[in-house]
């Protein structure tokens, strides 16, 4: 009976969705996320429908069905840039570099890092972006670029102290 009460439906929705993902009901995600995804569209909330995707992308990695995930990924990148959806562009670009990177095509992860640092600077993402930092530093050292990668590792370990992130701390270590 509310005013748009069908997109805060699909909002509730999306939100129980993150949820499941949370709880590794990675199935249900897998079969739940392109019904939102469309459900969102014909809202026409194009951010809403893309951060379902997002959470499909998550999913198919943690499941480790890469390939799948990069796919998702990069027209989830494509869509937000059209859409100039920052946020959503630089994060995608994130989990690309982190993705390319697992999969070992070092060249395409640094160029989706290169992307995504100064969309995280400008948006001021903190976690993101000392995460982002970890993965450069991980591309670097894949690459044998030892002294590029500790300052990478440098600049994440600060970044991670910095934010209070304890458990990055330790890793980087």
């Amino acid at each position: 009976l509310a005013q748009n009460a069908s997109a805060h439906v699909a909002r509730l929705a999306y939100q129980r969705l993150a949820l499941r993902l949370e709880e590794r009901q990675l199935d249900e995600v897998l079969e739940l996320a392109p019904r939102w995804f469309e459900a969102f569209e014909k809202l026409e909330l194009p951010e809403d429908a893309l951060k379902c995707r997002f959470l499909e992308g998550l999913a198919l990695r943690e499941m480790g069905q890469l390939h799948d995930a990069v796919s998702v990924f990069r027209e989830i990148c494509s869509q937000a840039e059209a859409s100039r959806l920052m946020r959503l562009s630089a994060q995608a670009s994130n989990n690309l570099a982190q993705l390319y990177r697992i999969l070992g095509d070092l060249k395409e992860a640094l160029l989706y890092a290169r992307k995504a640092l100064p969309l995280l600077r400008q948006l001021e993402s903190l976690v993101h972006l000392a995460k982002l930092r970890w993965c450069v530093g991980d591309i670097l050292r894949e690459q044998g670029k030892f002294s590029e990668s500790i300052e990478a590792y440098r600049f994440a370990l600060q970044e991670t102290e910095a934010i209070g992130m304890r458990g990055d701390v330790a890793a980087i270590h």
